[in-house]
């Protein structure tokens, strides 16, 4: 990466950090104009999906997005108004919608403040728990016939939602 950075003549304009401690990376964020998830599978919808963990952390601090348009993606943003997303594999409409929002601070903050309402929203720690619980169950019908009816084994205790809606994830 760095030899990259050196052959492009981009010194002066990246800084490449070290590791982040996880508790500093809401304060790292808040320095960014753009956030860009450069990356995400292309997975069908299903109850086991996982969502890529940057894009929620992104939106919690309130940063403007630039995804690729994925099926994972688009399960929890949309295209012009949570982020902008662009057509994976194809560097320069990536550069297009960075630039984009680097150019037009009034979308970047309507996009930002979009993002993060919906996190808020939908993918608070009760609704990650409830995904879980939801997945867990699929995972249990499909693999029913596998597992034994085995009195000396542990019992699973399920939790009910708590009061805590509004903790992120």
């Amino acid at each position: 990466l760095k030899d990259g950075i050196r052959e492009l003549g981009l010194e002066d304009k990246i800084d490449v950090l070290g590791p982040v401690d996880h508790d500093q990376l809401p304060t790292l964020l808040a320095t960014a104009t753009v956030c860009v998830v450069p990356a995400a599978a292309d997975l069908t919808p299903n109850p086991t999906v996982v969502y890529p963990t940057k894009l929620l952390e992104y939106m919690a601090c309130r940063c403007a997005i630039v995804a690729p348009r994925r099926e994972t993606i688009t399960q929890v943003v949309e295209n012009n108004h949570d982020a902008l997303l662009f057509e994976p594999g194809d560097p320069v409409d990536l550069a297009r919608k960075v630039l984009r929002l680097l150019g037009e601070p009034a979308l970047r903050d309507k996009i930002a403040q979009n993002a993060y309402e919906r996190v808020r929203k939908d993918f608070t720690a009760s609704a990650a728990r409830r995904a879980l619980r939801k997945a867990y169950n699929v995972l249990a019908e499909r693999f029913a016939d596998q597992l034994e009816d085995d009195d000396d084994a542990p019992k699973v205790e399920m939790l009910s939602d708590d009061d805590f809606e509004a903790t992120l994830f």
